[in-house]
């Protein structure tokens, strides 16, 4: 059992909302598949190049652009993701959704011969300090580096572009079963370069919204993954609380971009790291 029995700790629970988010245009994006990449972490130099060649509005210039040998404070690669997101929502490339959503996500692959499929939900997850009994845990440590590059990007364009990943307590199924009535055909799907399919379904309604906020009263949140994004949102939120002492607490630098699974759903499988140790002497 990944949670126990402190999932269900009074206090300890997780403010989980809809939100307005941005998604691609496809009247003026085409193919989906051409324009989303992976984490920026696991991104490597050769493949950076490849999703800049893409399409001129891969997701890659906005979550981790090139450094250039002329990179100057006023231009680097933050500046330019900043100018980016202006244009391509000055472009129509990027839209607004209308109303307060969740979003469903399906990651369709192969293991071991199979077919899997995993749903999870993207929302918004109001901000507070990680710790042992909180409403969001965190199960690592983090390194200094990564956050500030992080903290940068997030100063410059004042948004989230890769979601935290959350995982919660649940018996029954994913979170697909919050939504028996929509699973029709999706709004948006993809293929990465390794053939893993993804698919997005945008809920709206406000019954629809209502009941996955209320099934998240009693939920706590364990970082999975993104443990430098949700520090680098701590930070910027301590930053804009400096700078607006009036703030109602509702304000969107609050809140971080989070992808929640349950820790029960069959197909969140979990993988073992390999390391490997050369150069010792047997005897």
């Amino acid at each position: 059992d990944l949670c126990g029995p402190a999932c269900y700790i009074k206090g300890s629970v997780a403010d989980v909302q809809p939100f307005c988010g941005l998604r691609y245009n496809l009247k003026r994006i085409g193919d989906l598949s051409a324009v989303i990449t992976p984490p920026y972490d696991v991104i490597s130099t050769a493949e950076q190049l490849i999703y800049y060649r893409s399409s001129p509005y891969n997701v890659i210039r906005l979550e981790y652009g090139e450094e250039r040998p002329d990179d100057s404070p006023q231009n680097n690669r933050y500046t330019r993701a900043a100018l980016t997101l202006e244009h391509w929502l000055s472009q129509g490339m990027l839209t607004r959704e209308q109303r307060p959503a969740f979003y469903l996500v399906e990651h369709r692959f192969t293991y071991q011969g199979s077919t899997r499929s995993r749903f999870s939900l993207l929302a918004r997850v109001r901000l507070e300090a990680l710790s042992g009994d909180g409403g969001v845990r965190p199960h690592e440590m983090t390194m200094r580096k990564p956050g500030e590059d992080r903290l940068r990007l997030l100063q410059s364009c004042r948004a989230n572009f890769s979601p935290v990943m959350g995982l919660f307590h649940h018996r029954g199924e994913g979170v697909q079963s919050l939504f028996p009535d929509t699973m029709d055909r999706p709004a948006l799907s993809a293929v990465d370069r390794n053939g893993v399919t993804y698919a997005m379904w945008v809920i709206t309604g406000e019954k629809d919204t209502a009941r996955v906020s209320d099934f998240f009263t009693n939920k706590t949140l364990y970082i999975a993954d993104g443990h430098h994004r949700y520090e680098t949102a701590l930070a910027y939120r301590k930053e804009q609380l400096s700078q607006y002492p009036a703030h109602t607490g509702d304000e969107a630098f609050n809140f971080v971009m989070m992808t929640l699974t349950s820790a029960g759903d069959p197909n969140l499988i979990m993988l073992p790291t390999h390391r490997l140790v050369r150069g010792i002497n047997p005897g």
